[in-house]
């Protein structure tokens, strides 16, 4: 792996790039998902689907001049005059070997008949044969002909029959390179080829642990948490022009289900953190979403957006494994604020107890406002919901902060400002280009109750100390280390980057973010953003597809992908708190 260099933006801000050495193994405005056919197709590219299979069957030739030299090189004595010139038997294929020998057999059948009536010559004697003459006894003439007579009709239907034989033959051995295609329909090998493209990489930790160089502690606990936009069944039947040149029965309920319930079941998650779920009611999810994860053994808490909209956030958590200890509910939509006007975005934080160690994650979802010109929105909801997850997470009676996850549809793309904010934990912001203009002195109005460290607190005077700037201290490491980000600071053109969506283009919108420690002063660890993995451990990834792959699998959503988003996934190791 490569080592990244700090690199130094300003007075007090420093990009800080996580590179972790992974182990590859075995809403108002509506995107329009018909408006570039070519970026996000409605077809399954066959050829891209099959096409390790034929790579499989497909056999190089092997040259004739080696076995044309053997089989001279073994002739005695030349007597090619007596014989028909024959083309030597190239073992290339079995297809080649197997029709030659049906033919040969074919051949031979019917000589029997053919030759008969001119195997003797004129005067009664026997003429020099063929290689492929059946030496037949001499006869009187009128033996013969009844014998002709006798057998014509059963000779003409037993060499009907094996003809027949013979060409099922021929045809089954054509065809047997196509039997994959046959058997599994399209649906399936595009499903494979899914599962092919977005596996499972481990951190060096994840790897020591599944291979068994290191053991895991008996009080520690593995889980794995995903999250996922499902795609509001409401707006799909409310948008219809957006998805018009969408395969309207990949776009039902039922065939939507199916495929959620089997990303679920493939990746097993004991967290999952929803965005876009349908609500019945203010109250109540859909039901058979309720259902469906009651079954798996999920509780969950949830969140609807406010009116008309029926969709919100949803976290499911595995009962065997976390109970939930405490709850937040984050309206994201303020008219004090006027960038946070209009938004009707919601969020959720729980503080999650583990029932094996007692030991307590907190696990925040959210979704933020759409809109490539509502960058403010998004930067001051993310302050707002900061505020209510760092609430739960430093309630400890020691003063320091619980391990945390955030993660959800962020509607912004690495390098952005927000992303910025997380990963290095800090934002000044006052005076920044904004598009054709510029950020705004502060977010917030004077008493509004964030400060610049994003905290709840009633004092003003801590508000007007650092106005312009945000700023937190969990250390979030983001899970997926996007490959334009990597390449970013190794001075080449990047390679074509992972997507979680289509919003006129191939982005990657969605993000997994967790909370690390600083590095202590007295400890021989060194870290290239000053931090170290504590009580939360990454393992794995479930790694994501580029937009030329997913393409050609029929886009987004599709007969294999049931919403606009793709799920992220990660496992992780909890440690108790002592």
């Amino acid at each position: 792996m490569c080592d990244v260099k700090e690199l130094s933006i300003d007075e007090d801000l420093s990009v800080y790039v996580n590179i972790p050495d992974f182990v590859d193994l075995d809403s108002d405005n509506e995107t329009d998902y018909s408006a570039d056919e070519a970026e996000n197709p409605v077809n399954i590219d066959e050829e891209y689907v099959f096409k390790k299979e034929e790579a499989e069957t497909e056999v190089t030739p092997v040259k004739a001049e080696p076995l044309e030299e053997r089989i001279v090189e073994q002739v005695v004595y030349n007597n090619s005059k007596y014989f028909k010139k024959q083309k030597p038997l190239q073992n290339n294929t079995n297809f080649g070997r197997n029709l030659y020998h049906l033919l040969d057999n074919h051949t031979r059948t019917d000589n029997v008949q053919a030759n008969t009536n001119q195997i003797l010559n004129t005067n009664g004697k026997r003429r020099r044969s063929d290689s492929n003459d059946v030496q037949i006894k001499q006869e009187p003439d009128n033996y013969i002909k009844q014998e002709n007579d006798n057998q014509s009709d059963d000779n003409v239907k037993s060499i009907s029959i094996k003809t027949e034989l013979i060409s099922n033959e021929i045809e089954n051995v054509k065809t047997e390179p196509d039997e994959d295609k046959t058997v599994n329909d399209l649906e399936t090998q595009a499903l494979k080829k899914y599962d092919e493209i977005r596996k499972w990489v481990y951190t060096r930790l994840g790897d020591n642990l599944r291979t068994g160089a290191s053991q895991q502690r008996y009080n520690n606990v593995k889980f794995r948490i995903m999250s996922y936009n499902v795609l509001s069944q409401g707006r799909v039947d409310r948008k219809v022009r957006s998805f018009r040149n969408k395969n309207p029965n990949h776009l039902a309920w039922s065939k939507r289900l199916q495929l959620l319930t089997r990303e679920i079941s493939s990746s097993s998650p004991d967290i999952i953190c929803f965005q876009e779920l349908d609500f019945i009611d203010d109250n109540n999810i859909n039901g058979e979403i309720e259902q469906l994860m009651r079954n798996l053994g999920y509780d969950f808490k949830s969140m609807k957006r406010k009116d008309p909209k029926m969709d919100g956030c949803a976290i499911f958590y595995k009962t065997e494994k976390f109970t939930c200890d405490k709850v937040t509910y984050c309206e994201l939509d303020n008219n004090d604020v006027v960038y946070m006007t209009d938004c009707n975005n919601v969020g959720i934080v729980c503080r999650l107890n583990s029932v094996h160690n007692s030991q307590k994650v907190v696990v925040g979802n959210v979704h933020l406002k759409f809109g490539p010109d509502r960058q403010l929105s998004r930067l001051a909801q993310f302050a707002v919901f900061m505020a209510d997850l760092q609430e739960l997470c430093h309630e400890r009676s020691d003063g320091a902060a619980y391990p945390c996850i955030i993660t959800g549809d962020f509607n912004l793309e690495p390098y952005s400002d927000v992303h910025s904010l997380l990963v290095k934990g800090k934002l000044r912001y006052r005076g920044l280009l904004l598009g054709t203009d510029n950020y705004p002195d502060n977010l917030f109005p004077p008493n509004f109750g964030i400060g610049p460290d994003m905290n709840w607190s009633l004092s003003s005077q801590q508000h007007n100390m650092r106005s312009g700037c945000l700023y937190h201290n969990l250390g979030f490491r983001s899970v997926y280390q996007y490959r334009e980000e990597r390449t970013l600071y190794l001075g080449f053109a990047p390679p074509e980057a992972e997507i979680t969506a289509f919003q006129g283009k191939w982005v990657a919108c969605d993000h997994m973010f967790y909370s690390t420690m600083p590095l202590p002063d007295y400890s021989h660890y060194s870290s290239h953003d000053g931090r170290i993995e504590w009580k939360l451990k990454l393992l794995s990834k479930w790694t994501l597809p580029s937009g030329s792959q997913i393409s050609k699998l029929g886009g987004l959503p599709s007969s294999i992908c049931p919403s606009d988003h793709l799920p992220l996934a990660a496992e992780f190791l909890l440690a108790p708190q002592h």
